[in-house]
């Protein structure tokens, strides 16, 4: 539970951010800047030959030589990505017990 004394009624006035000095405008987030390096192009060479490559598409290239090397786990990443992951069926049984029998033991005193 809170404190009434702590609560102070009308801390920020309307339309004031509670974190003015927030997430500066233009920043860029992880998954923008990931996307962007992915996509730039890198050397590679393929079969002897040197060539230009994005680098997602190298990676790629790498996770498919590791599976057909028979590599599990690049397998498992593939199958995952093309028919997406199975979903495990849980069963849960209970047995219902009709009839119980509580078997006490004779209490002796102790002196």
């Amino acid at each position: 539970m809170h404190n009434k004394d702590n609560i102070v009624p009308h801390e920020f006035k309307k339309g004031e951010s509670g974190n003015p000095a927030g997430r500066p405008t233009g920043t860029r987030n992880l998954s923008t800047i990931l996307r962007e390096m992915l996509e730039e192009d890198i050397d590679v060479v393929i079969d002897g030959v040197k060539t230009k490559k994005q680098f997602k598409d190298a990676i790629i290239r790498k996770l498919l030589q590791k599976a057909n090397g028979g590599d599990l786990r690049a397998i498992e990443h593939i199958m995952d990505r093309m028919e997406g992951k199975p979903k495990e069926k849980i069963v849960h049984e209970i047995e219902t017990v009709k009839t119980f029998t509580i078997i006490a033991a004779s209490s002796s005193k102790r002196d």
